[in-house]
């Protein structure tokens, strides 16, 4: 049964101290004490095989394992106390305590034999040996020592109750359990009851319950609720199997004395029925240990879970911050049996009291020192006056104020609240840590409040600066739709207007250039032929216009007549031939003879022929050829111009079609482009039913053109070759 107890308190510290350890691993006070855990463990793991073994060579291997993992926790309680209290009073001592250990440690593992002179196997003792077991003692004892005096020193120092509570009952922990330890491990078998070494790992039952009662109530190592659960449920699982085994075993053997013969397979039976006994008994039993101490202990008029749930329903169905004070502090009066209670609320840089109960006059309390107490960390989260500095103390004495709770949001102070003088007993711990479970709920639910006040009062101003900005709006779109009609109306009568005389100008060069009017010189010729292409840019630019034009007003509209595609590419080729031989490009044409005459607005795609052979000619390269097909089968005309000339960047294809799209090497070639040829080819095509041809690379050239069904499509697709 020894044995059971040492395994099961073996393994509940590993437990607990991974469970602490793998919440908060950055702290080093977590990482000590996971440490300290991990020597408890070996300590009571090692005794309990040494009391289970035979064998000589086992038990001198437990016995090392034993004494280094006693070692290891006179080394780790020094370091734990030394980070849980101020890191820069005693920071030397821990290495001190490591180096020691260092050599302890080395010392048994190459040799035991300077601490236990002789093992009998049989009997499960050990003969010590007199001067190395002496020295063993002087190093466990010294820094057990040592680590009370850090924790001791470290409690009266700090001013923080929450702090100081923390110290307090670590060094009660460090004090029974390792206490415990060095009267059965160190002390009795020093003087010959070795028999006795089971006792102290057992101690353990009284650490770990006071290491978790510091990490609850006093948040140390700052675990979250779901570690500090898990590990409650670790622990409970732990009593719960040193209770089953110890109810299995006195059945068994009250069942073995009563029967006079062993029970042979009946331990499954009889555990079996234990267990489910403990099931049924355990809740009833809890409950009632747990009214039966707050009535002998705590005398409360409260239960924290039905404080937590009368609080919770107060934030939950009350809004407004003056109303949701008032409430909180008639709820904290009547619960706590409190004199008074203050809600003081941080707004536009100052406290005001919002609500309260039981005052008949404001306290007369400097709120921003408290808050400057906060911040230098001598007011805990929720303190008691007595914590507090000598001359706020004193302040909030006169004021008959006990405690006070500080309400915040990360690094921001969302208020106080000022707790008055109980009219029964004194305050207790347990009222302390109700206040804590609620106390962000409470920092929160304000903050909300007083969100949702400025959020009111921002409402009717907003509303009213909204109605006049719609009301700006809808005459300031009334406006634009008159501009815009008028912007329409202005662009259509102008390429009408534009176009009539730029048509005759275009006439009359084309007469010159051929001689209608007399004979013209080579250099004149020249100047004609560039006068007569500005002329056909510009009756090209006035028909994009046009059109993109047609299409913002919905007029835009395909006029289809039987015409023949081939005539078209045919006579833009001739016209562009001159341009082509100007700029040192060969034009390369292939049009087949079985192209059908189809139902198409001539003129539009007209255009659409000339912008691609046009661009064609323009962005390739000198002495270069530009390949014009237009080709049919019995589905579809295809009409391609393919180049060998700038290209268009990859990262730009994707936009190639946009309305005053133009690449950017483009405009670097022609300046005074305008990018809507292609986006009205695209609208042309889509309007017969039809699909773009579209592929690229940059410096080498590019591939435009449409296919038109023979059949209708009219679905946008734009089609790589």
């Amino acid at each position: 049964m020894e044995i059971a107890g040492l395994i099961i308190a073996g393994v509940m510290s590993l437990i607990f101290g991974i469970m602490v350890v793998a919440n908060q691993p950055q702290q080093p006070a977590t990482r000590f004490f996971f440490v300290l855990t991990v020597g408890i463990a070996l300590w009571a793991l090692a005794v309990a095989a040494f009391l289970a073994t035979n064998d000589l060579a086992a038990a001198l291997i437990y016995i090392r394992i034993y004494y280094i993992g006693a070692a290891l926790i006179a080394a780790a309680m020094i370091s734990v106390a030394a980070h849980i209290g101020s890191r820069r009073t005693v920071k030397y001592l821990p290495v001190t305590a490591w180096v020691l250990f260092g050599i302890v440690a080395t010392m048994i593992v190459v040799r035991v034999d300077w601490l236990a002179a002789r093992v009998i196997v049989g009997e499960h003792t050990v003969i010590l040996h007199p001067i190395g077991y002496f020295a063993y003692m002087a190093y466990f004892i010294s820094l057990f020592l040592v680590a009370l005096v850090i924790l001791a020193y470290q409690a009266r120092r700090r001013s923080a109750l929450l702090v100081r509570s923390q110290l307090r009952l670590i060094f009660h922990a460090y004090g029974i359990a390792g206490g415990v330890g060095i009267i059965f491990n160190l002390l009795l078998p020093a003087a010959g009851r070795y028999d006795l070494i089971w006792a102290g790992p057992l101690s353990t039952f009284i650490f770990i319950p006071l290491a978790y009662l510091t990490i609850v109530k006093h948040r140390l190592f700052g675990l979250k609720d779901a570690a500090v659960r898990t590990i409650a449920y670790a622990m409970i699982l732990s009593l719960l199997a040193i209770v089953y085994y110890t109810v299995t075993y006195t059945i068994s053997a009250i069942v073995s004395a009563f029967s006079g013969h062993g029970i042979g397979g009946m331990p499954g039976f009889w555990g079996v029925l234990a267990a489910l006994f403990l099931g049924f008994l355990f809740q009833p039993t809890k409950q009632f240990f747990d009214r039966l101490t707050d009535k002998l202990f705590y005398r409360q008029g409260y239960t924290t879970e039905g404080f937590i749930d009368e609080i919770g329903q107060i934030l939950l169905h009350t809004m407004g911050l003056r109303l949701l004070t008032t409430r909180l502090a008639a709820c904290l009066v009547r619960l706590l049996k409190a004199r008074q209670v203050i809600f003081a609320v941080y707004d536009n840089g100052h406290f005001r009291i919002f609500g309260s109960r039981g005052h008949t006059r404001p306290p007369q309390v400097d709120l921003k020192e408290l808050a400057a107490q906060h911040q230098i960390e001598q007011l805990a989260d929720v303190a008691v006056v007595e914590s507090l500095p000598e001359q706020l103390r004193r302040t909030m004495k006169l004021q008959k104020i006990a405690i006070i709770m500080t309400l915040s949001l990360q690094e921001d102070i969302v208020g106080f609240v000022l707790i008055g003088e109980s009219q029964k007993n004194n305050y207790i711990e347990r009222d302390l840590s109700t206040l804590r479970a609620v106390r962000g709920e409470l920092a929160i639910a304000i903050k909300n409040a007083q969100s949702m006040e400025e959020v009111n009062e921002l409402n009717t101003e907003l509303q009213q600066r909204i109605d006049a900005a719609t009301q700006e709006l809808r005459t300031s779109n009334q406006q634009l739709q008159r501009l815009d009609k008028a912007k329409n109306e202005f662009i259509s009568m102008a390429s009408h207007q534009l176009r009539t005389p730029l048509t005759s100008i275009k006439g009359y060069l084309d007469m010159l250039l051929q001689g209608d009017l007399g004979p013209v010189r080579p250099t004149q010729k020249a100047v004609l032929r560039e006068a007569f292409s500005s002329s056909e840019r510009m009756v090209q630019l006035i028909n994009d216009f046009l059109s993109i034009s047609r299409l913002q007003t919905g007029t835009f509209t395909m006029n289809r007549q039987p015409a023949n595609l081939s005539d078209i590419v045919r006579g833009e080729v001739t016209l562009l031939r001159v341009v082509a031989k100007q700029r040192d490009i060969t034009l390369s044409v292939h049009i087949d003879d079985n192209i059908p005459t189809l139902p198409i607005d001539a003129e539009k795609l007209r255009q659409v022929v000339m912008n691609m052979i046009d661009n064609a000619i323009f962005y390739s390269r000198e002495q270069t050829t530009v390949d014009v097909s237009l080709c049919c089968d019995d589905r579809e005309v295809v009409f391609v111009v393919k180049d060998q000339g700038i290209g268009v960047p990859k990262a730009e294809q994707s936009g190639v079609f946009g309305k005053f799209f133009r690449a950017s090497n483009a405009r670097k070639r022609r300046p005074d482009g305008t990018g809507v040829g292609l986006f009205l080819a695209r609208k042309v095509v889509l309007e017969h039913g039809g699909s773009m041809i579209f592929t690229s690379k940059e410096n080498k050239g590019s591939t435009f053109g449409f296919r038109l069904p023979l059949a209708g499509l009219d679905k946008e697709k734009v089609v790589s070759r």
